[in-house]
């Protein structure tokens, strides 16, 4: 089958999806199906190949978001030559931020079978994260009241405003399925209404030496507690900091190291100096390649205490892969990866004190993490790589292309995940 993917979204970096996009797009591609996409960016893009289509109006700025709101000259001609020329069996969606007006009004005129992948919550919630002030998570809904929660919307909403109602009107009544990377974002997008939501959980990319199993020797002379991701408060850094006090009365020698880079290092680096507990951390940056690999060969557990939602954690998958025990916040997409007694601690979250207990009950009891580590590692090679999403996502198109909705299918088989509900536009 051939398959035209429309990337919505320009982000200055690649990321997780643009990843995504790039891996899954290659290997099917080598199975037998010609993939073409039509990435929006205003900067260059030389991995998306020959389709990339230049904004030339930056984010964040008027003009922009008239562009999105309105149109983007050219972009509804360009995806008409696309189907034209490269004459696809289904259209696959990524994302709805840039260029979206002309792409609502494409989409909504094309007789072509339309999936869309819910990278992240932005369908439910105009920051993406579904977490109040309060700290409670949100039962979801692009509305006005968004402006009155205390939410960080700002003067974007009425952009949210427009974006969501065009996806809803334009776009939504044509999906004929919803792919989702957890099932805590497949019972949002279902219960605001966006049929059918399936559970496609998305893989760790895996190293071949990590695979085989030649890199898993771990040479760790003190208990060394790592954290891997954006230095952020919605991550939980601010749990963690406020936990490694109790850590330390039972667990003298226990140092943590932070890896990663965000908009509030400073800020965590500060409250750390006031817990008194700078001395026994590591700022480490970011970390990628062989880096990240002796990074991960340090540590004796990795620490993921994101609070109220969070999608999908890769950093888990790609923990346990290399046989890191994890202890991670009940929040969202965690539960999917990190199973209590079985492949790791799972807490709740925004609770320090909790939190240290099962780091500290991890680092007393090395044989059952390692034990848990090792299940782990297992659950992953047999759940989540880039294969079996593959095989999962074949599955989803060839039901798509047979019966003409996902309403119904299966695509985790056999942890299933069954939907009901014909395809509609959302509430």
């Amino acid at each position: 089958m051939r398959i035209l993917r429309i990337h919505s979204w320009d982000g200055k970096e690649e990321g997780g999806g643009e990843t995504y996009i790039r891996t899954v797009s290659r290997m099917l591609e080598a199975r037998g199906h010609p993939q073409r996409i039509v990435a929006l960016t205003d900067h260059p893009t030389e991995y998306f190949g020959s389709m990339g289509v230049n904004l030339l109006v930056p984010r964040m700025s008027p003009r922009r978001a008239v562009a999105d709101a309105t149109d983007t000259p050219g972009l509804e001609e360009l995806l008409q030559k696309q189907c034209e020329e490269f004459r696809p069996d289904l259209l696959h969606l990524h994302h709805f931020d840039a260029g979206f007006a002309s792409i609502g009004r494409f989409l909504s005129h094309s007789q072509i079978p339309l999936v869309f992948t819910a990278h992240d919550a932005e369908l439910v919630c105009p920051i993406s994260t579904l977490v109040l002030p309060s700290g409670e998570v949100c039962e979801g809904g692009v509305l006005p009241r968004c402006g009155f929660t205390g939410c960080r919307v700002g003067l974007g909403l009425p952009y949210n405003l427009v974006q969501n109602w065009m996806f809803n009107t334009l776009v939504a009544p044509h999906v004929r399925g919803y792919f989702c990377p957890s099932n805590a974002l497949r019972q949002l997008l279902d219960q605001n209404g966006y049929h059918p939501a399936l559970h496609l959980p998305s893989f760790a990319t895996i190293p071949e030496d990590v695979r085989r199993g030649e890199t898993l020797f771990h040479e760790v002379r003190q208990p060394r507690i790592g954290f891997l991701g954006r230095i952020e408060e919605n991550k939980g850094v601010e749990d963690l900091l406020r936990a490694l006090p109790i850590i330390l009365r039972r667990i003298p020698a226990a140092t943590l190291d932070l890896a990663g880079h965000g908009g509030a290092v400073e800020r965590f680096k500060k409250m750390a100096w006031d817990l008194g507990v700078s001395e026994k951390i590591t700022w480490t940056g970011w970390v990628t390649g062989a880096q990240k690999e002796e990074w991960f060969r340090k540590q004796h557990l990795l620490v993921f205490p994101s609070r109220p939602f969070e999608n999908f954690p890769l950093v888990a998958l790609e923990s346990l892969v290399r046989q890191v025990p994890v202890v991670a916040s009940d929040a969202g997409g965690a539960r999917d990866i990190v199973r209590p007694g079985e492949t790791g601690w799972l807490v709740p979250h925004s609770e320090p004190s909790k939190l240290a207990e099962a780091i500290v009950e991890a680092l007393e009891k090395p044989q059952e993490a390692v034990a848990r580590a090792e299940r782990g590692r297992k659950m992953v090679l047999s759940e989540f790589t880039p294969e079996i999403h593959v095989d999962r996502l074949l599955k989803g198109y060839e039901l798509l292309l047979k019966q003409g909705s996902l309403d119904g299918a299966n695509l985790t088989s056999p942890q299933t995940v069954t939907i009901s509900g014909a395809p509609s536009s959302a509430r």
